[in-house]
């Protein structure tokens, strides 16, 4: 597996170094950053909200400041998929997309409100607030990232959104997405061994945090209805 710690800047300048000689690391596929796709965000003037490496290491993707989703291949440096998540590439899913992707027209209306809102506060304080970001599962062919729907799992193979996590909670807007991928202790609810993911989060002006996982919530203790959804 290549060993290197891939950066960013202000400029969108992206760079895959070796941290003991701070040049190209050994492996890559690549002599000269000009063979890339590495000038991909400097090129369109945007700048990138977060880096994730994919597990086993030939891929990682950033969330940009132009709301789209860019993947590269880890070794040749080249651009593989893009995923818009604009306000008008959303707008054009809610009109032609299927219907994992629509919403009713009045909490859309209500949703792009609130995009509008976390597109100003990401463009003046985004250094202090949680932002956007994605995140690989353990196998490395899906990637998930927060947008207006909610949480979009897509299969990178077949280049499709497989699921949207969190739909129904129209009165958040999901950020800050952290993966726990691992398997199931020995809990209540799951056999040892089995796959236990939990997908952690934050939300838009929101002072809580968010968990979502395959398991059944535990409504038991805590008075009448237990401790139900809040954390």
């Amino acid at each position: 597996q290549l060993e290197c710690l891939i950066s960013t800047d202000e400029k969108g300048m992206l760079e895959v170094w070796d941290p003991e000689t701070e040049k190209s690391p050994a492996g890559v596929h690549f002599k000269f950053k000009s063979e890339t796709d590495l000038y991909e965000l400097a090129k369109n003037k945007v700048v990138a909200y977060s880096i994730d490496i994919s597990p086993n290491g030939d891929l990682f993707a950033c969330m940009c400041s132009d709301r789209k989703v860019r993947v590269w291949r880890t070794y040749t440096g080249k651009l593989y998929k893009t995923f818009d998540e604009s306000l008008a590439a959303s707008q054009a899913a809610q009109l032609d997309g299927g219907e994992a992707l629509k919403l009713d027209a009045l909490d859309f209306g209500r949703r792009v409100n609130v995009e509008k809102e976390l597109e100003k506060d990401l463009a003046t304080n985004r250094h202090e607030k949680a932002v956007p970001n994605c995140v690989f599962d353990a196998s490395s062919n899906l990637l998930l990232f927060s947008s207006l729907v909610g949480i979009k799992v897509v299969n990178l193979l077949e280049n499709k959104v497989v699921r949207v996590l969190g739909k129904p909670e129209s009165s958040d807007r999901f950020l800050s997405l952290s993966l726990l991928r691992g398997t199931a202790g020995k809990f209540q609810h799951t056999a040892e061994g089995d796959q236990d993911p939990t997908l952690a989060c934050t939300s838009f002006n929101k002072n809580r945090f968010y968990l979502f996982t395959p398991r059944e919530p535990d409504h038991g203790g805590g008075g009448e209805g237990g401790a139900g959804r809040d954390a």
